[in-house]
């Protein structure tokens, strides 16, 4: 036997298993890799465009493309590029592209050729892989299964800068940008946003240029910053600010006053990425505090504890309860507007964790000295953890915080024969799931099942379009979703320079908003009425539960639910603000010397331009029936509150009307608003009719 023919037989079988096992993907063609089919890497220009996180792959037109992983179908449109960081997605359903670009042809101002099929896929391990340029060979859902290998369709154009059939091909995690390359074992010229130095201590000038960068920013991208604070203030802390930044300052404190900065402008959109400050070590509390009904207290506590559970205490680490409370305050993160439902559940349960991460003496280790109302002191020694570990508190929380928290992003359920039930965790479900939903409304309209609860408790919003559709089931008129939405400019940002997501070059980032006469700014008005669904749509009473971490579209929702008199709310205040939203699309600034990262929203929302004592201006939707939070809901001690609270309305048949009257104001039915308005006419003709006789009378005498 020729051990040398076996030796290199075996070499080449384990390069190979290696080489299968480093990559994970399959590359796109029937043929394989081949070098030549890569046209641009990362961080190579395409013009004057500089190629961040996009794997650019050239083949012959129309070959087909084969799925490089196992995943589930996330997107599915098609879309035209203005810019490497621009697009414009299309409504129209991808089917067959010579029929698809006709019909581009005659409604679109784009070049036709370089409309194309995006595809994303989600990862088993929950990455997000998105596929440009592609000419779709059948129509997929939202949501359906795809295998690896599995055609997803053919070559086509992916950029008007590219006048050559191409491919594009990018990888996310967690919304952001990685490395394109590497999954196919290929060497990469990417370069990521996680490479940041350790930081301690800034200089006084590089923390009073981070600081400038970053206000600057924020005045060039947010719009509308002082929709809930004076120009005026906002100018007085800076000033106050840069006297703090006149010394040398620990990261601890520079990333504070970005936090105070941030809190201003009470807006939960705005906000640090990840905070760059943190112990070596980790510590947590024996026990857990927090304010209800203006009283600090001792919400939960470790076994060893129990006995102070629910007791009322005067002072921690010397400092009263009320002053307390302001410190807490200016760390916790932001809420909207005048949002008050939120802030007061931080306050409540987890508030008092920031003053441990940032207590003056710098010590963070998370004991807490404590005077009781009674007068007895106890001092609870912080309980140092390992990584995500935790020490066990009670009562626990756990039920609270499962709320809509299903293995799916939503739940189904018939209650009894009289109350159907859906659970919404989020609005970003995909086309398999919103298609199992509609059946389900479908199937309690044909029963008549005369009552249904939507639960959006702790749901943090999503696709405005599922929303629409959504609300579309159970609509009884046309509606609108939003009124108008506003950026600071049309592209060229100044400061992109110092952003992650974006680069100098993005030029066209909102091509379809407008200047208006004498208002700063540019706008894009919606005109479009969305009818009810003609197909499904239910006619019963419909109850909306929410909670302080009702988030955008799930507030937005609760909001037309309220508007169009469409059911009423039960829970408590939506933790994001009514009238608009400030959550489309952001801009990523990197501060230059404390890497520390911010999210700046770029694009206002406005839904809805009255204001009244229904909607008050800055606050969230406010339910119709009040449930106060207590220590007793948290743990689950009677079940679920809410929950229960609303079955009970239900089998008291309290609804709209019952509502109504407990706001103290006057709602009648359409019948009753007849009856009441022909009285009054008849009896303004009596008292005519009397005035009259009553002259006529007086001449004849």
């Amino acid at each position: 036997m020729n051990y040398k023919l076996i030796l290199i037989f075996l070499f080449i079988l384990t390069a190979h298993l290696v080489t299968a096992q480093d990559n994970k993907y399959f590359w796109f063609f029937e043929k394989g890799f081949a070098e030549s089919d890569i046209l641009y890497k990362p961080q190579e220009y395409i013009g004057q465009e500089k190629n961040f996180d996009n794997l650019i792959i050239s083949a012959p037109l129309e070959t087909k493309i084969q799925s490089p992983t196992n995943g589930t179908i996330s997107f599915f449109q098609y879309s035209y590029l203005n810019s490497l960081n621009s697009s414009v997605v299309y409504e129209r359903m991808p089917t067959n592209y010579k029929t698809d670009s006709l019909y581009f042809a005659e409604q679109s101002i784009n070049d036709v050729k370089f409309i194309s099929l995006l595809i994303a896929i989600k990862t088993d391990d929950g990455k997000v892989v998105h596929i440009r340029g592609l000419r779709p060979t059948k129509s997929f859902k939202t949501g359906d299964k795809i295998k690896i290998g599995d055609i997803i369709g053919k070559v086509g154009y992916f950029y008007s800068k590219i006048n050559k059939p191409t491919i594009c091909f990018s990888v996310s995690e967690n919304g952001k940008p990685i490395d394109p390359m590497s999954p196919f074992g290929l060497k990469s010229g990417f370069v990521g946003n996680n490479r940041v130095k350790n930081v301690t201590f800034l200089s006084k000038e590089e923390a009073n240029t981070d600081f400038d960068v970053f206000i600057s920013a924020l005045k060039e991208i947010m719009p509308d910053i002082y929709d809930f604070i004076s120009e005026s203030e906002f100018e007085r802390f800076i000033i106050s600010a840069k006297e703090e930044l006149s010394t040398q300052v620990h990261i601890r404190d520079f990333e504070r006053i970005i936090i105070n900065s941030i809190n201003l402008i009470r807006d939960s959109h705005l906000y640090l990425l990840s905070p760059r400050y943190s112990n070596k070590d980790s510590f947590t509390t024996p026990i857990s505090i927090g304010w209800l009904n203006d009283s600090l207290i001792v919400t939960r506590t470790s076994p060893l504890y129990l006995k102070y559970y629910k007791r009322k205490i005067a002072e921690v680490d010397g400092i009263s309860a009320d002053s307390l409370k302001k410190i807490i305050k200016t760390y916790i993160n932001p809420t909207d507007g005048y949002v008050v439902s939120n802030p007061e559940f931080v306050l409540l349960t987890y508030g008092y964790l920031k003053y441990c991460q940032y207590k003056q003496d710098g010590s963070s280790n998370y004991s807490l000295n404590i005077k009781f109302d009674d007068g007895e002191v106890k001092y609870f020694e912080g309980v140092k953890i390992s990584p995500n570990s935790c020490v066990p508190l009670l009562p626990s929380w756990k039920e609270y915080a499962l709320i809509n928290r299903y293995q799916k992003n939503y739940l189904i359920d018939s209650l009894d024969k009289q109350t159907a039930y859906i659970g919404l965790s989020t609005f970003d479900l995909n086309e398999v799931e919103t298609d199992a939903i509609e059946n389900f409304i479908r199937e309690i309209s044909k029963k008549q099942t005369p009552n249904l609860i939507i639960d959006l408790r702790n749901n943090s919003g999503g696709d405005v379009k599922v929303l629409s559709k959504l609300f579309s089931f159970i609509a009884q008129e046309p509606f609108y979703h939003e009124s108008y939405s506003k950026v600071n400019k049309k592209g060229e940002y100044e400061f992109f320079k110092y952003c992650t997501n974006y680069n100098n070059d993005a030029t066209l980032l909102f091509p379809d908003y407008h200047k208006i006469h004498n208002r700063d700014g540019f706008y894009k008005y919606n005109k479009d009425e969305i009818q009810p669904d003609k197909a499904t749509n239910y006619k019963g009473r419909v109850y909306v539960l929410t909670n302080e971490n009702s988030f955008s579209a799930s507030t937005n929702f609760a909001g037309l639910v309220k508007k169009y008199r469409r059911g009423v709310v039960v829970g408590r205040e939506t933790g994001s603000t009514y009238h608009q939203l400030k959550a489309v699309k952001f801009a990523d600034l990197k501060l230059p010397n404390s890497n520390i990262d911010v999210r700046i929203p770029m694009v206002k929302t406005v839904f809805d331009t009255i204001v009244n004592d229904a909607f008050p201006w800055g606050r969230g939707v406010l339910p119709d029936y009040d449930v106060n939070i207590s220590l007793k809901e948290l743990s689950f001690e009677n079940g679920d509150s809410v929950l229960n609270y609303t079955k009970k309305l239900i089998s008291e048949t309290k609804y709209i009307l019952e509502q109504k009257d407990k706001n103290s104001e006057t709602f009648l039915n359409t019948d009753n608003y007849l009856k009441y308005t022909i009285s009054i006419v008849a009896l303004l003709l009596i008292v005519v009719l009397i005035v009259i006789f009553r002259k006529r009378f007086s001449t004849i005498k």
